[in-house]
């Protein structure tokens, strides 16, 4: 069973920061072990990442595909100076935080335990609860613990409700995703990942929807996952995120609070937004009581190159390697360190969130929970499979049917008519027609079994086993005299078997 580990901090960095650790089992409430510390004042780092934040938006004037804004450097000539400043302001935050984080004793408690707990366990997650914007924003993934492999931090907000278990999408076999593109972007890269995933996904795209469409898209259909690329900002004086969905409208969390709340109910179970400087989507989420589960969001703006290529590594470590939701944001994170040479700092922008303390779910658990292969859909199909077994029964115990099945059975019994004699065995009993009934409906029954549990819907193999018992069956009874409806039972398998399999694929289309 996995763990959580929760540290709550309240605060401010005039006053300081108390800290509290709590250690949970997955899916249990109470804490295993808790401990209590704090962070002393330190108005200095909120200076200086303030001061690193300016010389980072400051670099948007140098990527080709943004727009320049009114203040920023204009002379390209500066752009390795602009760069640099950028780089060193970022390499001194980073060392200040760590010094800070490491000057209280009491807290040093906390990073000890908390270092215990990551090394004797490989299943933990660890969540940062706090009211604090500024103490989001810090680059914690650059939190200088003694790890082989740092933990992926996860933020949220000391308080909010356990959400309820969703209900199952409507979706059979495939994770259902509602993907919007807003104006001013290429959306091409994210597109092409998005139908990468199309033989495990069900897309729907939506490019710079009206209000009504988007509000519609929400209501109407359940979904897994929710995927924003555009443009967004965090409002500096209300910290409140809006999203650009079109040439015409920006719309705030606020505006869409009704239509998420309904599509978390219907199992939405994680958002992405990859658009420039999203905390603030994360806080209005969360501030709006809509309890959607997981949300992904950038911290600061995003250049244009960044945002796909994150989404992109995002994908293949989530959806085609299979790995954790918080381990597939690190891996992507750390992929985009390679690129900060042209991209200072884009290591930092990934912010991971969440609104519940439940384990993600994978994207194989998003699959088996969606899958004809688990409940309720199995029962669904069960339920063919008895009444195609039934139907192929008694279509095959049609007066007149036997008598035909019978003669082609001929064939068989005679090239095993030598070996009968040399045992000495003759043919004494044709069974009944009700035996004969039961027996063809067990075997058309093990046909549509054998579909149902086929989770490759297509498995040869069983087929040609159970057709090969059915023959040494046959021989074995004739050796005893009794001769069994060989062929209208292999029928039996094989046409329910086919008809089961079909409606199986049906079921995955629509």
């Amino acid at each position: 069973m996995g763990k959580l580990i929760v540290l709550e901090i309240y605060g401010d960095f005039e006053h300081g920061f108390a800290v509290n650790l709590a250690i949970k089992e997955d899916n249990k409430h109470t804490p295993t072990l808790t401990r209590s510390g704090k962070l002393p004042r330190n108005p200095d780092l909120l200076d200086q990442y303030r001061q690193w934040q300016s010389l980072y938006r400051n670099l948007e004037t140098f990527y080709r595909s943004l727009k320049e804004k009114p203040g920023q450097v204009t002379n390209y000539s500066q752009k390795p100076e602009a760069f640099a400043a950028c780089s060193q302001a970022a390499k001194a935050l980073k060392k200040s935080m760590n010094t800070w984080l490491k000057l209280e004793n009491r807290f040093r408690v906390i990073e000890d335990e908390l270092c215990h707990q990551l090394n004797s366990s490989k299943d933990v997650r660890v969540v940062l609860r706090t009211y604090n914007s500024w103490l989001r924003r810090l680059p914690w993934h650059l939190w200088d613990l003694p790890l082989e492999t740092q933990p992926e931090i996860i933020f949220s907000v000391p308080e909010f409700e356990l959400v309820k278990k969703p209900a199952s999408p409507s979706a059979k076999g495939k994770v259902k995703i509602l993907a919007i593109f807003g104006p001013g972007i290429n959306p091409e890269s994210e597109w092409q990942a998005l139908k990468n995933l199309a033989r495990q996904a069900k897309i729907e795209f939506l490019m710079q929807p009206s209000v009504e469409e988007l509000n519609d898209r929400l209501w109407e259909q359940g979904w897994d996952i929710l995927f924003f690329a555009g443009h967004s900002l965090t409002q500096p004086n209300s910290q409140q995120g809006i999203i650009q969905i079109n040439e015409e409208y920006w719309l705030t969390i606020d505006e869409l609070k009704y239509a998420l709340k309904k599509a978390v109910e219907k199992g939405l179970q994680l958002a992405i937004f990859n658009s420039c400087d999203g905390l603030g989507l994360a806080q209005q989420l969360a501030e709006e009581a809509i309890y959607l589960p997981f949300v992904i969001v950038m911290r600061e703006p995003v250049p244009d190159d960044i945002a796909p290529k994150f989404f992109r590594y995002f994908l293949e470590e989530y959806a085609k390697r299979g790995t954790s939701l918080d381990t597939a944001i690190r891996n992507a994170r750390q992929r985009l360190h390679g690129l900060e040479k042209k991209y200072p700092c884009a290591s930092w922008l990934p912010a991971f969130c969440q609104s519940s303390e439940k384990p993600p779910l994978t994207w194989q658990q998003l699959l088996n929970r969606n899958s004809l292969f688990s409940p309720p859909y199995r029962w669904r199909i069960l339920r063919t499979v008895l009444v195609a077994s039934l139907a192929i029964a008694c279509l095959l115990m049609v007066p007149g049917w036997q008598e035909r099945l019978r003669t082609w059975e001929l064939p068989a019994y005679n090239s095993l008519k030598p070996l009968l004699i040399g045992v000495g065995s003759k043919l004494i009993l044709i069974w009944p027609w009700w035996r004969n009934a039961l027996w063809i409906g067990v075997w058309s029954l093990i046909g549509g079994l054998l579909a149902w549990q086929s989770k490759s819907l297509v498995d040869l193999g069983a087929y040609a086993i159970a057709l090969g018992i059915l023959y040494g069956l046959y021989f074995v009874f004739l050796t005893q005299g009794i001769m069994i409806p060989l062929l209208a039972s292999a029928i039996a398998l094989l046409i329910t078997g086919t008809c089961v399999t079909l409606y199986i694929i049906f079921q995955c289309r629509v």
